[in-house]
């Protein structure tokens, strides 16, 4: 297994472009679902779409389940930006980070991040969505503060998200 080590920029720069392109699947998903307008219920209220529903061809993303209300998306725009924020301290912060003495291993970090971007995709329910986007956020956050005792746990906590099957509102009898 590889490491990076806080010297090696290149690692780091990795690492930087895996959250940064999180944080561009985060707003892909995003933009499209504030695209589709909210189905109206009997009072005029919003509605959300359908269980299991999917875009025509049902090449793109799953919609949310759920649809998603203003507030949420806000929330989600958040966390976005916070994610971009420190995959940007990652670039800037490499070379204080060469001194902390912080080793991380690069292919487990960057294949969980990349892991991560894939999810974000297919991710249906807008409450896992959010839950794994601040999970990025805090491995970014404990990786660009250098803080090596709050790694683990970042780490394991976004495993946790990952390994969970996703959920989908429509299920199938067996």
């Amino acid at each position: 297994m590889s490491t990076v080590h806080p010297a090696t920029a290149a690692g780091l720069e990795s690492l930087a472009d895996q959250f940064s392109a999180c944080a561009d699947a985060l707003h892909s998903r995003l933009m499209s679902a504030l695209r589709q307008p909210l189905p109206q219920d009997a009072d005029g209220s919003p509605a959300p779409p359908p269980a299991g529903t999917l875009p025509a061809g049902g090449k793109e993303a799953p919609p949310l389940s759920q649809g998603i209300t203003r507030g949420a998306a806000q929330l989600l725009f958040d966390t976005e930006v916070t994610l971009r924020q420190r995959a940007n301290s990652l670039y800037v912060e490499a070379a204080q980070l060469s001194v902390s003495g912080l080793a991380l291993p690069q292919q487990d970090l960057l294949g969980l991040v990349a892991q991560a971007r894939t999810r974000i995709a297919r991710i249906e329910q807008l409450k896992e969505l959010a839950a794994t986007a601040a999970s990025l956020v805090a491995l970014a956050a404990a990786i660009v503060a250098a803080r090596p005792q709050d790694l683990p746990a970042a780490f394991k906590e976004l495993q946790g998200h990952l390994a969970r099957q996703p959920a989908t509102a429509a299920k199938t009898g067996a």
